[in-house]
């Protein structure tokens, strides 16, 4: 794990819209598995995400839209 990419911002994605981001070739290097202690709440299956890929994804979306409409 790189410490100099830990200073992003990450976002929580739950299941199972986390499962659209795991056929990306950064998930298993960037992505976090939620541990929830026993007193907290917690979602199986949930990801820590790096906003920045969401971002990427997100244009990368809307280029596709427009893309599309051309």
């Amino acid at each position: 794990m790189n410490a100099e990419y830990l200073k992003g911002d990450f976002v929580l994605v739950i299941w199972p819209w986390v499962q659209e981001l795991m056929d990306y070739p950064w998930f298993r290097q960037e992505c976090y598995l939620m541990q929830g202690f026993p007193w907290q709440e917690h979602h199986d299956s949930s990801y820590f995400v790096p906003k920045k890929r969401l971002e990427e994804i997100d244009l990368e979306a809307t280029f596709h839209v427009i893309e599309d409409d051309v």
